[in-house]
């Protein structure tokens, strides 16, 4: 996970270039919430049992979510957990945090969410597979968190992947991506969409194996959807074959019918911070201060869109992946530029989950 450390480094610059995010003024009268989702993978299954491995990757988010938190105490991660790091953390995290504890148990004490990050469904699968590896993921977060998850990520498939979700208890997802749109019927897809059917996995691109950075390659792992007012409203989903049907009437989250349909929390469009200002391969990808400048850029168009919209409750959010070491000056840098972005906007932190349920108590729907 080489691109995690290139991810951290571009932000060094902040603290040299000094380069302040555009105030875009925002009405009095409009609530901003902000969080963060980070994606705790990248141990293989074979590596479970090994405690060292499992204490690295701890330092490694330690060293990311510690400085923030520092420069911004009320900050909400969302903890979004791969399959692996749930059952390292029920084997190893009483060891390492003592009897009754893990870390995302204290995360969880803390505020934040803690999700599911599947990482299943990129592949052809019958429903029955698909759901044979959600409910053992959910099994394991239960015995871990002591807890159902109603929360999930990665789990995008061909199948029904909707409704498999709903039947185990899920009710709302972040980190949406083009492949997700697979599982639709072509005669139901603009057919400016219809390349995702030439998706093979989430991660891939059409053409295969072209570099995803460039502008003119389809990117089966881009940020679904583009900036604009789904980006900063949850949006329902309920039909795996047609689920982009009717999910611009976002006004309607009042329904009582809601209840049965998943809630969507799409991403900000940041994706890789060293590849911002470049169209090159993941090797060549260097950090320099335009990708700083144009990060804060995609921070402010952001803001420009909730201007633009009349909305009351607005909602961002970017994911990020922790999996290596890297030097906490890093994520200093990241923290200070949060807390401007924050303070000079008027923005509340507020994890996903709050949301969630802070949308259905506020329209009475339990």
């Amino acid at each position: 996970m080489k691109k995690i450390f290139s991810i951290f480094a571009i932000l060094i610059f902040s603290m040299f270039f000094n380069a302040k995010i555009p105030n875009t003024p925002i009405s009095k009268t409009k609530n901003i919430y902000l969080n963060i989702s980070l994606h705790l993978e990248g141990t293989p299954y074979s590596q479970i049992s090994n405690y060292q491995r499992y204490e690295r990757h701890i330092q490694a988010v330690n060293q990311f979510i510690i400085p923030i938190k520092n420069e911004n105490p009320k900050v909400k991660f969302n903890f979004e957990l791969s399959h692996q790091f749930i059952l390292q953390d029920s084997m190893h995290g009483e060891t390492k945090f003592g009897i009754g504890n893990s870390f995302s148990k204290i995360q969880k004490a803390e505020g934040h969410s803690i999700l599911i990050h599947a990482d299943i469904g990129g592949q052809s699968e019958s429903n029955t597979e698909y759901e044979y590896k959600l409910s053992r993921i959910i099994s394991d977060f239960e015995t871990l968190m002591g807890e159902k998850p109603i929360g999930a990520s990665g789990i995008c498939g061909t199948n029904d992947w909707l409704g498999s979700l709903k039947d185990n208890g899920i009710k709302y997802i972040t980190s949406l991506v083009e492949f997700c749109k697979k599982s639709i019927f072509k005669k139901k897809l603009a057919p400016t969409d219809w390349w995702v059917k030439s998706c093979v996995t989430p991660g891939s691109t059409v053409p295969e194996n072209e570099i995803p950075w460039d502008p003119s390659i389809r990117n089966c792992h881009g940020i679904f959807p583009k900036l604009g007012k789904l980006t900063i409203r949850p949006f329902f989903m309920k039909n795996s074959r047609d689920w982009l049907k009717n999910i611009n009437q976002v006004s309607m989250l009042n329904s009582i019918n809601k209840k049965r349909e998943i809630m969507a929390f799409a991403s900000m469009p940041i994706g890789k911070l060293t590849c911002l200002s470049n169209s090159a391969t993941e090797a060549t990808c260097l950090e320099d201060h335009m990708d700083i400048i144009e990060f804060e850029n995609r921070l402010n168009d952001s803001l420009s869109v909730v201007n633009s919209h009349n909305y009351k409750n607005n909602y961002l959010n970017f994911v990020l992946s922790v999996g290596e070491l890297y030097n906490p000056t890093y994520s200093s840098s990241i923290g200070k530029v949060l807390k401007d972005f924050t303070s000079d906007n008027n923005i509340t932190w507020k994890s996903v989950e709050d949301s969630y349920n802070s949308t259905f108590k506020r329209h009475r729907i339990k």
